[in-house]
């Protein structure tokens, strides 16, 4: 995934959308709504809004129901933003190991 503190939530691209379908860890119940956002070049773009039951992070972390974003490009990055920075207590960037430490307590 992608660090982007500018991104407000989650965003999967369709391709993994329909790889977590294909695995049964996302269904139609798991879809909501609609929803237009503004990308990185100001354009709006429609995505569709998911419940993903859980969301882990290096086998360590794990968020519960967090609302993210399926992109109608294919190949669009995965992008993990505010939707699960917020729910840590602190984000550290180690620009010299090229790390980003993600600390729930």
């Amino acid at each position: 995934m992608i660090f982007d503190t500018g991104c407000s939530g989650v965003s999967i691209s369709a391709s993994s959308a329909r790889y977590l379908a294909e695995l049964g860890v996302l269904n139609e119940s798991d879809l909501g709504g609609i929803l237009y956002a503004q990308i990185a070049d100001g354009s709006l773009v429609e995505t569709q809004v998911v419940n993903l039951h859980e969301l882990v992070l290096a086998d360590k972390i794990r968020c519960n129901n967090v609302e993210a974003t399926i992109s109608n490009s294919a190949t669009a990055p995965l992008l993990l933003g505010n939707e699960v920075l917020d729910r840590a207590y602190r984000v550290t960037i180690d620009n010299s190991r090229d790390v980003i430490i993600i600390h729930t307590d």
